[in-house]
């Protein structure tokens, strides 16, 4: 039988998974036909090479993407090797530990899920007498995470952190309590498993054994101690082959960098580089935008890239409205017009936001309207956040509408005093002028500096200028004042909610990552929001670059770019990203 005739590979596609011994790295760009080349490779290595299937081990990223990858290669093989073993970077590290004994699970408790994370780490900080918003929380977590995916121990807190100095202390205190109610964190997998490989030799030995192939997916988004483990796993035959893309490396914040592949040619000299060129998902203009926004990036790999379909016409479109809610409402106009055509599954087109703080005026629309959406996250609303509840205390008070908790939110607050005194000035303004006055003319934002660290005031900026372009829908105070409620008090009720199959995708970039869409709307696109407001150093913006680029690449066909404006200047520079994109665009509306 030959199963690998089955499937029809370009050359470069060919040469990749004919690849036989030795280290490989294969950069496949969007759409390049990556995981056909990967069970490709797995069928050649047994039919060609005659490994033994039980000797190759895939590692890839999600449930998901492990169980397709294995489906898809059980069907090209009709079923003839089941002993191939496809995983994830946890479940392969968590059977090892099993192997030597690892019982940290022993009495069927569930791995620590975000939730409950949460909260042990709010208990931790409000024992030791700390404000505990979830903000925080999840910011301390984030970092934690850092360390332990980095190598790197709890003294370096790193910058933004919160309660610096307090980090190693409330880690130490998180941990006990963690390992005290038998809690196995999924953090904790990769650093327990690859001190155990380090410690054991012989263990090592039966594993490196057992996978003498092994094959790497989403090579870019490995952290350093999952690179530790496959590193160790591969020695000494080095029978390593593994894929990715430098410019899609989105995952900073858990210790992932794109020079892990740089770091390939370092660690294997002489290892063999191919590429794949040929994109066969998207039309040649939304690959020529896309990778004008990329190639502003240094240190990459340089990539030419082309359509494989390079006569097929596509839109990339760039539009500008005043803000949120008419951006919103565009979006759904043109959702609407879509449907009127003839489109009856919109789990074909998607809206793609930095982060769901963007996501909460365009759900509410589709919500109002009973379009059908399929959100997975939650919004997590600004309007929750300390500084929101201050600003629409301050504004509360300053229309005789303040709640017993407002005052006693304010009493001894040094800006809430200066407020008090110009209430009946505040009180006659529109609602964006009333939000500029109190962060600016009476020091709000001097305020928060001052009890702030760099990106905890970032993001508090972020939150105020959201807010200010927000009450400009809304001129009367009382009337923003109801929207802020509105909004705080749905955030948590969003997802799900109208929730449908073939619903319009609302997603995170982070989320879209590895998805594909014949549709794509990327809103929001301003300073502050891609790139974040929080990235300041060179490779930040980089990485939010890459990220941009992530979220352009998920298109098939069509392409919608837009950002917010207000009163014909825009309210936060519109996104560097951008600027490269607009000499290709034949057709930029209302700009």
């Amino acid at each position: 039988m030959k199963v690998s005739d089955k499937i029809s590979l370009n050359k470069e596609q060919e040469e990749a998974a004919m690849h036989h011994q030795g280290p490989c790295m294969l950069l496949a760009g969007p759409g390049s036909g990556k995981t056909t080349v990967l069970t490709q490779r797995v069928v050649r290595l047994i039919t060609r090479h005659l490994v033994p299937p039980g000797q190759i081990l895939v590692i890839t990223y999600t449930r998901a993407a492990a169980e397709e990858m294995q489906q898809r290669f059980l069907r090209i093989t009709d079923h003839a090797f089941p002993g191939v073993t496809f995983g994830t970077f946890h479940a392969v590290f968590y059977k090892i530990l099993q192997s030597a004994g690892f019982e940290e699970n022993r009495e069927g408790r569930k791995f620590l899920q975000r939730a409950d994370a949460l909260r042990l780490m709010k208990e931790v900080l409000e024992e030791a007498g700390q404000e505990s918003t979830g903000d925080i929380a999840e910011r301390l977590l984030e970092r934690m995470s850092y360390c332990k995916n980095s190598t790197i121990d709890f003294t370096a807190s790193g910058p933004g952190t919160p309660y610096a100095a307090m980090f190693p202390a409330i880690c130490e205190a998180y941990e006990r309590r963690r390992k005290e109610r038998f809690l196995p964190g999924y953090d904790d997998i990769a650093p327990d498993c690859l001190k155990l490989l380090s410690d054991n030799r012989e263990l090592l030995s039966m594993w490196r054994a057992r996978f003498p192939y092994l094959l790497v997916d989403e090579y870019q988004d490995v952290c350093p101690v999952q690179n530790e483990i496959v590193r160790l796993l591969a020695a000494p035959k080095n029978n390593l082959f593994v894929v990715g893309d430098d410019d899609q490396s989105i995952y900073g914040f858990r210790g992932a960098s794109p020079q892990v592949m740089r770091r390939f040619m370092r660690d294997y000299p002489g290892a063999k580089v191919l590429y794949l060129t040929d994109n066969y998902r998207s039309v040649p203009a939304v690959i020529d935008a896309s990778l004008k926004v990329v190639e502003k990036n240094r240190d990459r790999f340089t990539k030419k890239l082309r359509s494989a379909t390079p006569h097929v016409e596509g839109l990339v479109t760039l539009r500008a409205y005043e803000g949120a809610r008419e951006e919103a409402e565009a979006i759904l106009k043109e959702l609407g017009r879509m449907k009127e055509g003839g489109q009856t599954d919109f789990s074909r087109v998607a809206v793609l936001f930095r982060t769901t703080a963007y996501a909460g005026e365009l759900v509410r629309k589709l919500q109002n309207a009973g379009f059908p959406y399929h959100m997975q996250e939650r919004i997590k609303s600004i309007y929750s956040t300390h500084p929101a509840r201050e600003m629409c205390a301050f504004l509360r008070a300053a229309t005789g509408a303040a709640t017993r908790e407002d005052l006693a939110r304010l009493k001894h607050h040094p800006v809430f005093c200066a407020a008090e005194k110009k209430s009946a000035l505040i009180g006659t303004l529109k609602s964006a002028l009333a939000v500029s006055y109190i962060r600016r003319a009476l020091g709000y934002e001097k305020y928060l500096q001052e009890r702030l660290t760099g990106s905890a005031y970032a993001k508090s900026l972020q939150t105020l200028g959201i807010m200010q372009e927000d009450a400009a829908g809304y001129p009367e105070i009382r009337a923003f004042l109801l929207v802020c409620e509105e909004r705080e008090a749905v955030s948590e009720q969003t997802a799900g909610t109208h929730s449908k199959k073939d619903g319009v995708r609302i997603r995170t970039i982070h989320a879209a990552k590895g998805l594909e869409y014949d549709t794509v709307f990327l809103p929001a696109l301003n300073e502050g929001a891609l790139p974040d407001l929080r990235a300041r150093e060179e490779s930040q913006i980089a990485e939010e670059r890459r990220m941009m680029y992530v979220a352009m690449t998920r298109a098939r066909q069509e392409l919608h770019l837009s950002f917010h404006r207000q009163g014909g200047r825009v309210v936060r520079p519109v996104s560097r990203f951008l600027a490269p994109v607009m000499p290709l665009l034949s057709k930029s509306e209302d700009l």
